[in-house]
């Protein structure tokens, strides 16, 4: 948010907007992103991967000007992680 999209500031929401769901959003209130290139960074592209991985969506919306907003909607059966899945 900081890095690539110069925002002073970002929102986080966290909402259940489904029984077994989850879906947390970061919008950051910066200069946005250009371009399909801007799209496919290391961190847009892990979000996406680590979605899909536990059966959930990814999707980043932005604009030049307007700021950059993330949103994974994932399913909360499965969110473990394999730390604390070893620590059992």
């Amino acid at each position: 948010v900081v890095k690539q999209g110069k925002a002073t500031r970002a929102t986080l929401k966290v909402s259940l907007p489904s029984e077994g769901q989850v879906r947390i959003a970061v919008q950051g209130h910066g200069q946005g992103l250009a371009g399909e290139e801007a799209l496919q960074g290391l961190g847009i592209t892990a979000g996406q991967e680590y979605a899909g991985a536990v059966g959930g969506d990814w999707v980043v919306r932005s604009a030049p000007g307007g700021g950059t907003e993330a949103v994974a909607t994932l399913p909360l059966a499965g969110l473990e992680s394999p730390l604390h899945q070893a620590a059992r």
